[in-house]
């Protein structure tokens, strides 16, 4: 589940301010210090007085956290699909080609 809504967050609040200063072509840490600012803000300034599902339910968007399991079900796949593409670059393209040691 932490992984699910860490990945959320990242997917809704982190890579769009990135890409998006970056394709107009502006600095993407400009973009990525205006998230990072929205997220103390939003998040990590209230500690422990409001309810940890509450706070990013309210980040994010979403009424009820509980309610949206497609949200959190699409972040985990989409970083399972990026962890995947990572690794056929890694191991030359995709093309069934390995590089490096061979397997036992």
């Amino acid at each position: 589940m932490a992984r699910a809504v860490a990945a959320s967050i990242w997917r809704s609040l982190f890579a769009p301010a990135i890409v998006g200063s970056s394709s107009d072509g502006g600095d993407p840490l400009a973009g990525a210090a205006e998230a990072g600012r929205r997220y103390r803000h939003e998040c990590l300034a209230h500690g422990g007085g409001k309810p940890g599902a509450r706070i990013v339910s309210d980040l994010l968007g979403v009424g009820d956290l509980a309610s949206s399991p497609e949200l959190l079900a699409g972040a985990v796949v989409a970083e399972v699909d990026a962890a995947a593409e990572a690794v056929r670059r890694l191991e030359g393209g995709g093309k069934g080609k390995r590089t490096g040691a061979r397997a036992p």
